[in-house]
């Protein structure tokens, strides 16, 4: 069950390349593609850019829903049972949503994540990775 849960989650990741932004014209990215430049916001509602706080680095970015969603919590704590293996694979996991900063600890909290939660409160971000056209 854990290896199809593994596979599900591998099916539904982007891994990237971070490096110099592409256009803003909206595209959906794919595997080993360089992130775009997004504005984000950390957990202390910080602004950071996506590409050059994460430059040089594999990501793992996933988009989730919200705190409120049950099957976005699940998946979550399951992503944190592989994130000693995706960081022993030179991987940085980083999970997005559009929620506030305070929910987004709250998450992270009652999860016991241990990686990289950002908001992306304008959907920027989504539109960018060509998730949602708009």
């Amino acid at each position: 069950m854990k290896l199809m849960t593994l596979f599900t989650t591998i099916a539904l990741l982007l891994i990237l390349n971070v490096g110099k932004a592409q256009s803003d014209k909206t595209k959906t990215l794919k595997v080993g593609d360089t992130v775009p430049d997004i504005e984000l916001v950390t957990l202390d509602n910080a602004p950071t850019l996506l590409s050059t706080s994460n430059a040089g680095q594999r990501l793992v970015i996933i988009y989730y829903r919200a705190n409120w969603c049950p099957h976005c919590n699940a998946h979550l704590a399951d992503l944190q049972s592989y994130f000693r293996q995706l960081t022993k694979l030179g991987y940085k996991l980083i999970a997005i949503s559009t929620e506030s900063s305070t929910n987004q600890k709250r998450t992270k909290d009652n999860s016991y994540l241990t990686y990289t939660l950002l908001s992306d409160p304008t959907m920027a971000g989504i539109n960018k990775f060509g998730i949602v056209n708009g």
